[in-house]
């Protein structure tokens, strides 16, 4: 994948070890490599690190498991909400840290059509240009009566989704709700110090902090243990005010991205545990009793 588009794709086998190794991919466009194996009629996706020519080879993980339709007990530990103000309305990143409990993939309980749903989440009104990524198949994915639907295997241990839209202002101010799709342990709203206001009912201002000495202050909001269905609603306003990026939010790896990780990093703790989720690198699992190997070369 490239700039969020697909450039190449390649059907193969494993050998009889569990490995791969593709050669010749055209680094010089800095891809994504996502993999996908197919075990007992199930898909299981993993995405690799970004590659280019200073970053030719990633061996890449890819769990495996046997699959079952018992829900098990799962959780968001922590919801990440990036958004960039313009004048033409706010930016939105979303990272999603899921968290799955049990030794088998879970596809989730056939519905009287015979479709089956292992994560659904309520968009925000008006959003424009949506795009996923990290761990989330576009492949299995719909969008339905303003819901985001997955198909694909929730697997035991962690994972991580991204989502990527657009919400334009109205009477310059926009609008974000933000519901829980199941239990989320910490939700961070982070945006720049750039001039607009927040009205944010139900979350916790954490301050602001300079990350960047070329870049404006971050501003920091929190809420923790949100429970399923619950909806926070934030509205920016005086978008007339704020400065675009040099660099737009196009991609999970942004000044604006690194800066909300700094900040978790450094400055937020609750209840005794960090509150971090890694921004731009790979979560590998190790609760896997099956694993298939892909390594990729340049």
């Amino acid at each position: 994948i490239v700039r969020g588009q697909l450039l190449d794709h390649m059907a193969t086998h494993l050998s009889a070890a569990g490995t791969l190794q593709i050669p010749g991919i055209p680094l010089r466009f800095g891809i994504q490599p996502i993999v996908k194996i197919t075990h007992a009629g199930v898909v299981f996706t993993t995405a690799g690190d970004a590659m280019d020519p200073d970053h030719s080879t990633l061996k890449l993980d890819v769990p495996i498991f046997e699959s079952t339709d018992q829900t098990p007990h799962w959780s968001v530990t922590m919801r990440h909400v990036i958004i960039q103000p313009s004048p033409a309305g706010i930016d939105v990143t979303e990272m999603l840290s899921i968290q799955s409990t049990g030794d088998r993939a879970w596809i989730g309980k056939a519905d009287a059509r015979g479709q089956r749903t292992t994560f659904s989440l309520t968009l925000p009104t008006g959003i424009k240009d949506l795009k996923i990524g990290g761990a989330l198949d576009t492949a299995a994915v719909s969008v339905t009566d303003g819901k985001l639907l997955s198909k694909q295997p929730l697997i035991p241990g962690e994972d991580r989704y991204e989502l990527r839209y657009s919400i334009p202002a109205v009477d310059n101010k926009a609008v974000l709700s933000v519901t829980a799709p199941t239990n989320v342990g910490h939700l961070l709203v982070f945006l720049p110090e750039d001039g607009t206001t927040v009205d944010a009912p139900g979350l916790q201002a954490m301050g602001s902090q300079q990350l960047d000495e070329k870049g404006p202050k971050t501003r920091c909001f929190i809420a923790t243990s949100l429970t399923q269905g619950q909806t926070i609603t934030l509205t920016v306003a005086g978008l007339n005010t704020a400065a675009r990026s040099v660099q737009p939010v196009s991609s999970i790896q942004t000044p604006t991205a690194v800066a909300a990780n700094s900040i978790a990093s450094k400055a937020i703790a609750v209840g005794g545990a960090l509150a971090i989720l890694l921004v731009g690198t790979m979560i590998t699992l190790f609760k896997n009793p099956k694993s298939a190997q892909v390594q990729k070369k340049k």
